[in-house]
């Protein structure tokens, strides 16, 4: 199932478009591609033996140099000696829905929390609470470099708090917002507010000792 078909059809999940960084395209837009002129310098060598060769730049391949007439939007360059318009083709990149939220509370989700859900890197809201979703949490939680809140309480969750979560570079650190359950932080100092919830499990043991180093500022709640 393709990331569209998710965020048309599963109740739940939001999706956000991200913008895409454009190529500096000389020309190509109307046939879908991005031309850009060839520098002087880059030109090929033994130009008449090789230019008259060069198909055009409609036709030509992505990746390819192509010798320009008027087609996609191209114009005279002249820039690879006297009436040769050289360009290299390339494509135009995609832009691609991302799954930003997935909020499924209290809709008897059962089973385990796959450990590829580390791999939302986009995912800034998680919130599975008040389900009957068991195991142990995945440490590739601690991949989600752009979550604010991962809410798993009320669950039959088991085991130990991940201390990957705790040290991940991906999550701010606690002075910041905290991963510590029930721990919500009031953003007075403009920082992010990465928390974890995982309250009303079966969790065991005790809290990480990562836990400490994660509070340089002020002490831990």
């Amino acid at each position: 199932m393709s990331t569209y078909d998710v965020c048309d059809t599963w109740h739940g999940v939001t999706c956000s478009i991200f913008p895409i960084i454009m190529p500096d395209c000389d020309a190509g837009e109307s046939c879908g591609v991005c031309l850009r002129a060839v520098k002087v310098v880059d030109c090929p060598s033994h130009l008449n033996t090789v230019l008259d060769l060069l198909p055009d730049c409609a036709a030509a391949d992505l990746g390819e140099l192509c010798e320009a007439n008027g087609e996609c939007g191209t114009s005279d360059l002249n820039n690879c000696g006297y009436d040769y318009d050289i360009y290299r083709k390339s494509s135009i990149p995609v832009q691609y829905n991302r799954v930003v939220k997935i909020e499924l509370r209290a809709t008897n989700l059962e089973g385990t929390l796959p450990r590829h859900a580390g791999l939302a890197t986009h995912l800034e809201k998680l919130q599975l609470y008040d389900n009957s979703l068991s195991g142990t949490l995945p440490t590739q939680l601690g991949f989600l470099n752009a979550v604010t809140v991962t809410n798993l309480a009320s669950n039959k969750f088991s085991g130990t708090i991940p201390h990957e979560l705790l040290t991940s570079p991906n999550w701010v650190p606690a002075h910041c917002g905290g991963h510590q359950s029930g721990y919500t932080h009031q953003n007075t100092e403009g920082c992010s507010f990465p928390s974890l919830y995982v309250n009303g499990n079966n969790i065991s043991g005790t809290i990480p000792t990562q836990a400490s180093a994660t509070c340089p500022h002020k002490p831990c709640p």
